[in-house]
């Protein structure tokens, strides 16, 4: 069944997709948006901490040009914030949870600690920003265990914190109730080029819906969206991402502002953040892929190893918290660690990916960014995250299309692990062998270890990955 109801098509259901698409209704598009209403267990924004700060993951080994226009990006992104959310409240008559200020913690005899705070400093003072140092004890909720005693403090006044969850139900209600908006509650399959007129087709299992723009915004899922076709010819930098996990606990001591430590061995630093209702975020990892079938859920090892950092270094009263939910993410990348906002080389497609852990704050700026390149209408200021061809992989060899592939393979492999099927395990003997044959020498030994296994093994079930 095929229908053409939009100007744009905005394909993702997660904060970029969603920002963007009410970015284009309120210039006056029709918008069609498409992705699965279940697309949040594995949600990046659902999974985040939320904390709107521009300077918070700076760290001196990463200072060069291309990190100051993301940090400018950054900045100008969260200065948009508090009125982009007051007019999100108006507009969807939803609350959204939020508190202003941030402290900064160094654990007293960690030099990672101390020169990235350092660093964070010196950042906010070259950019005028509001900062003041605290003695520790006087830190509101901050009772770290005796032998992780915190050696500095710092209050970013500027920095906001947001409930995730309260942010994206806002967001699907000011979109629902617009007159221009629809959905369609199913996984996109591909988008193509429309035979019949100018423009695209993105086609789901159910229907295909024909539109002159089409904005993907899928996330780690934007390669599988895309189809192999199309994305063979954009050549993007290479998509992959990084798992983030963190749990919701009630039953905590107050909190009224969110406590962090700087980034930690390339991780976004142990963070506590206050929730509506007077729950807590407790969050902290990055174990990046590039395989979403690989990234299952949240595991034992990682669950303990926040908590129990959360517990000695922030509060030990929050060894005696409820969990009341895990949340896992596939937070996108890009291969040369740059979002890509905007217009594709193919006429009428659009990305909007690679943030990385900072899709939450980049949020509003991005999709004014992206919502004025889909309506041809001049930019404030230049895009600095477009797709130029600098940007290309010199490789001939198309990781992101062995990567579908490879998708495919470990899909089928868990299956099998439970079910020891037959076709599932041919499956992904197939798909894996496609993957290594057009990633060559690039190619995951793991996944030709994997390979060997299966050929040499009657049954898998049980088998450990």
């Amino acid at each position: 069944m095929g229908q053409r109801a939009a100007d744009v098509v905005v394909v993702g259901g997660g904060i970029l997709g969603r920002a963007i698409a009410l970015e284009l209704l309120r210039e006056g598009a029709r918008v069609t948006m498409i992705y699965p209403r279940d697309h949040g267990r594995d949600s990046a924004t659902l999974a985040a901490g939320a904390m709107i700060g521009a300077f918070g993951e700076l760290t001196p080994e990463h200072d060069g040009p291309s990190e100051r226009a993301r940090l400018d990006f950054r900045i100008r992104a969260q200065d948009l914030h508090p009125r982009w959310l007051d007019a999100l409240r108006q507009m969807s008559g939803r609350p959204i949870f939020s508190t202003r200020g941030i402290f900064m913690i160094a654990r007293r005899g960690s030099a990672e600690d101390a020169r990235n705070l350092q660093h964070i400093r010196s950042k906010l003072d070259e950019h005028g920003r509001r900062w003041e140092e605290v003695d520790p004890g006087q830190v509101p909720g901050l009772a770290p265990s005796a032998s992780h005693a915190v050696a500095e403090s710092l209050f970013l006044r500027d920095d906001l914190t947001i409930d995730a969850a309260e942010l994206m139900d806002a967001l699907a209600a000011a979109i629902a109730a617009h007159p221009r908006s629809s959905s369609i509650d199913e996984r996109v399959l591909a988008v193509e080029p429309d035979a019949g007129e100018r423009g695209w087709v993105v086609r789901t299992r159910f229907a295909r819906v024909s539109a002159p723009n089409v904005v993907v915004c899928a996330g780690a899922r934007v390669p599988e969206a895309l189809g192999e076709a199309t994305l063979a010819r954009l050549r993007l930098p290479v998509l992959y991402f990084a798992k983030g996990i963190g749990c919701v606990v009630s039953g905590a001591p107050p909190f009224p502002h969110a406590i962090r430590t700087p980034n930690r061995a390339e991780a976004c630093g142990l963070h506590v953040v206050p929730r509506a209702g007077g729950r807590l975020y407790i969050g902290a990892s990055n174990h990046y892929g590039y395989a979403s079938a690989a990234a299952r859920g949240v595991t034992p090892g990682e669950l303990g190893a926040i908590v129990v950092d959360a517990v000695r270094q922030i509060n030990e009263a929050l060894r005696d918290t409820t969990v009341e939910e895990l949340r896992f993410g596939l937070r996108p990348m890009t291969g040369d660690d740059a979002p890509l906002l905007g217009a594709t080389p193919l006429p009428g497609l659009f990305l909007g990916t690679g943030t990385w852990r900072t899709g939450i704050v980049m949020a509003p700026l991005a999709a004014r960014v992206v919502a004025a390149e889909v309506l041809g209408r001049p930019p404030r200021r230049e895009n600095p995250f477009a797709m130029t061809a600098a940007r290309a992989p010199s490789s001939p060899r198309d990781l992101n299309v062995a990567h579908l592939h490879v998708n495919v393979g470990l899909e089928a492999y868990h299956r099998a692990r439970q079910t020891n099927d037959e076709a599932d395990i041919a499956l992904a003997r197939a798909a894996c062998g496609e993957y290594v044959r057009i990633a060559g020498e690039e190619a995951d030994p793991r996944i030709v270890a994997l390979i060997e296994r299966l050929a040499a093994r009657a049954t898998i079930a049980g088998d450990v990955w």
